[in-house]
């Protein structure tokens, strides 16, 4: 029988801690917005994107309630003790079995027990990063000028670049000087959909990036 869950860091809800999950709730990001009134003027002006340059977003929050359906009084509260060391007060990633694709990072909390022998229940609450994420990468073996497109999600992100040797690459008419090792340029973020960048020398290049979407 198959049981969906969810895999709190490297345990699952139910195979590792029998739990059967019963309802999940997972909140959008609230948008940060800045306005200021001035005297004189009509409406409010708008600062929210003033800084950056885009919308930033407030955590997210995600509620997920979970039975045990092993009705002993002994190994209940046994299993409420092993779910929160594992759980309680801890950064955790979080991965639903029905989007395995992404997770969620975040501080999670045990938030309510439910002792009652008849429905014995448990309440996780985390509060996650705006962004579900996934792990991009993406290798080539560069000999002379190669052009390597990069796609992104919603969230504009800053790679990591491993460069075998010394090598020059070019994104958005500015160019960067990739050195043997790790390379981040914190200029150098993503924009959503396909990035063109060009890799000019002779090695090999692995791109590394977390892609976040709603």
């Amino acid at each position: 029988m198959n049981h969906h869950g969810v895999f709190i860091d490297n345990k699952h809800s139910y195979y590792d801690f029998g739990l059967i999950m019963q309802s999940v709730s997972i909140g959008f990001p609230k948008p940060n917005i800045e306005k200021i009134s001035i005297p004189g003027r009509d409406g409010e002006l708008d600062l929210s994107t003033v800084l950056t340059g885009e919308m930033t977003y407030k955590n997210r929050e995600i509620s997920i309630s979970f039975i045990f359906p092993d009705k002993d009084e002994k190994s209940w509260f046994r299993k409420i003790s092993e779910i929160s060391n594992h759980v309680h007060g801890r950064k955790t990633r979080i991965i639903f079995d029905s989007d395995k694709d992404y997770y969620y990072e975040g501080m999670c909390e045990v938030n309510t027990i439910d002792t009652e022998f008849e429905n014995l229940q448990i309440t996780i609450h985390c509060n996650a990063f705006p962004y579900k994420l996934r792990d991009m990468m993406v290798t080539a073996q560069i000999s002379g000028n190669e052009t390597i497109s990069l796609y992104n999600l919603k969230m504009r992100t800053i790679p990591k670049i491993y460069s075998s040797s010394t090598m020059d690459l070019e994104y958005k008419s500015k160019t960067y000087h990739l050195q043997p090792g790790e390379n981040i340029f914190h200029d150098l973020r993503l924009d959503s959909g396909n990035n063109l960048i060009s890799i000019n020398g002779t090695g090999k290049v692995e791109i590394s990036y977390r892609a976040g979407d709603f």
